[in-house]
């Protein structure tokens, strides 16, 4: 047992850590989110799981799809990305043009592209320092130097962990409120507690923090509108 920390929250996920070596950061993100919303979940929800292991099927579907660990690192990190934290990225376009009465177009998932960039070999993928370095040349001709050269930055909506604005007033007063102490499944107490520690919260631990008080607000919403 080489992964303790892994263990203790999914042994399944651990034994995939262990196939797979070249990608421990993202093994460690699906831990903690994971560990994360089982602290916010009331024990006696929590003992219904038991012997239950969410990443157990996880686990046999990597080891089982073409021999993934005899894969390169790179293709063993793309193929559990894809199979992974990156669906929940696809559905959130989805989500954001519903509710704008809109759609939304993902050119970079057009399949002839996808399969294209796929045959390529890896080192033009990974062989430079910079990021999207590929892109960037393929697009040299249509864009202007600051583009070209502008470091990456995220698209992140803003922070719902801070300590003043609309947003963090509304979080505050929602996960305290008594909707959500009705929720069975949910421990009030543990929500609280990281309320209470949100001030002195490391830059680091936001952005899970910010998934799942976000994921708490709409669960003591629909628990206060329709019940559950």
């Amino acid at each position: 047992r080489h992964h303790p920390a892994l263990h203790a929250v999914s042994p399944w996920l651990a034994r995939l850590a262990l196939l797979l070596p070249a990608a421990p950061s993202l093994f460690t993100r699906l831990s903690g989110g994971l560990g994360l919303i089982q602290s916010v979940c009331s024990r006696d929800f929590l003992r219904g799981f038991d012997g239950h292991d969410p990443y157990r099927t996880y686990y046999r579907r990597c080891k089982q799809a073409a021999a993934i660990s005899r894969r390169e690192p790179a293709r063993q990190l793309l193929y559990l990305w894809l199979h992974s934290i990156f669906a929940n990225y696809h559905m959130a376009a989805d989500r954001l043009d519903m509710a704008h009465g809109v759609e939304v177009r993902l050119p970079f998932l057009d399949h002839h592209l996808f399969e294209h960039l796929n045959r390529l070999p890896l080192a033009i993928l990974t062989d430079h320092p910079r990021e999207k370095h590929l892109l960037r040349e393929a697009m040299r001709p249509h864009i202007p130097d600051a583009v070209y050269d502008r470091v990456k930055r995220p698209f992140m909506a803003p922070s719902a962990v801070g300590t003043d604005g609309p947003l963090h007033d509304f979080l505050q007063d929602t996960l305290r409120g008594d909707a959500l102490k009705s929720v069975p499944f949910v421990d009030a107490g543990a929500v609280e507690g990281i309320l209470d520690g949100l001030p002195t919260l490391a830059e680091r631990d936001r952005g899970s923090v910010d998934s799942l008080l976000l994921m708490l607000a709409s669960v003591a919403v629909l628990q206060e509108r329709w019940g559950l």
